[in-house]
């Protein structure tokens, strides 16, 4: 099999004029450098490469490759590394105007390529070939290695930090300040009372024009019992785990009823990114399936950014105050870029006198928990 396989159509035949077609060439020969400096760091895998003329004014580019077999030696796992892909569409809407980029399609592999180096490769290809932007659609997710199933990074980051991934590297919406404005509401809301207004909120889509009013009110009343009895679950499960599995406090998953929105998701968010990855223990998987059922109950409206000011504001104010409202459709100003500050929530961790790599508390933890009868707290 080949390692390392490049097909570049012809980018002479695209209907665009000189200067466009020498700084095309120099944008491929960027990206060809990538995977070449990706092909000899990690030789055990291999990388596809592809410049393909679309139509008569577009050209499209295609990385995808690095799959291969990793070995995490404390916990004795052997797991796949997802492939890297990256697809972007360059398009020429007349002879002399400045390219437009769209990336169509980005998965990144932490080991290799992360996130934030192929969001870099597409703004330095903008800057190259001359464009305005770098225009993308937010469907960024995780994929939870426990059970398969993948995290809306999208809500993770939103009710966190206040804003998407993306947003935090420039990639906002025409009215992104009226999304921050909502969605900067529901941080300090308590966790309880948002998860109960989002589940309400979603009542709304249940069809009443089949049912009677009378029918309605039951099967709302029959799903909100339902959705007590999993939060309630839910909870349980890390009050019990938190006394049986210390490190559940020690990586900060430490969660309680009495939380505001911003530190419960912070420490959810903390854990995802750093922790999860690499453990697929029973207890993890068990986690994992909580947390799927929370993410399940959290809904998005999704804002067109194609309408007015005017309306998008009619859009918010017949919203539920209590769900998140965020416009998919990003873009990235090259030449005056924005890179708004996130509302960073400060956790601090408890010190423990373990050793790293040992099990269990020590003597003096154990005796100074017995004695102890308030659950400890963070900062």
């Amino acid at each position: 099999m080949e390692l390392f396989k490049s097909e570049i159509q012809d980018i002479q035949s695209l209907d665009i004029n000189e200067t466009q077609v020498t700084l095309l060439r120099r944008a491929v020969n960027y990206i060809h450098s990538v995977v070449e400096n990706l092909y000899k760091k990690y030789d055990r895998s291999s990388y596809e490469l592809y410049g393909v003329i679309r139509d008569p004014k577009s050209y499209v580019i295609v990385l995808r490759g690095g799959s291969y077999m990793h070995n995490y030696p404390k916990t004795g796992l052997r797991l796949r590394m997802g492939d890297i892909y990256i697809k972007m569409t360059i398009t020429y809407t007349s002879y002399d105007e400045e390219p437009t980029i769209y990336v169509d399609l980005i998965s990144a592999n932490g080991d290799m390529l992360s996130g934030n180096e192929i969001i870099n490769i597409s703004k330095k290809i903008g800057l190259i070939i001359g464009s305005k932007n770098v225009s993308l659609s937010d469907g960024s997710g995780l994929v939870n290695v426990c059970l398969g199933s993948v995290f809306s990074l999208t809500s993770l980051y939103i009710l966190s930090i206040g804003m998407s991934w993306y947003n935090t590297k420039g990639f906002v919406s025409p009215f992104f300040d009226i999304e921050m404005q909502h969605n900067h509401r529901l941080l300090s809301l308590n966790i309880v009372d948002f998860l109960i207004a989002q589940r309400e909120y979603m009542f709304k889509y249940i069809n009443d024009k089949v049912l009677s009013a009378e029918e309605v009110n039951n099967e709302k009343r029959r799903r909100m019992d339902k959705f007590i009895f999993e939060m309630n679950s839910f909870f349980e499960f890390f009050e019990k785990y938190d006394k049986k599995y210390p490190f559940f406090e020690d990586i900060g998953l430490f969660l309680t009823r009495d939380m505001t929105v911003q530190e419960f998701f912070t420490r959810i968010k903390l854990f995802i990114l750093r922790v999860l990855p690499k453990n697929r223990s029973s207890v993890y998987k068990t986690l994992c399936s909580h947390l799927d059922w929370l993410f399940g109950n959290i809904d998005v409206e999704y804002i067109d950014g194609e309408k007015s000011e005017e309306e998008i504001q009619q859009q918010l104010s017949s919203l539920n105050p209590m769900v998140i409202a965020y416009d998919i459709e990003l873009s990235y100003d090259i030449k005056n870029p924005i890179i708004p500050t996130p509302l960073n929530y400060n956790i601090s961790h408890r010190k423990t006198a373990r050793k790293r790599g040992s099990s269990g508390r020590s003597k003096k933890q154990k005796s100074v928990s017995k004695k102890s009868k308030t659950r400890r707290t963070y900062g």
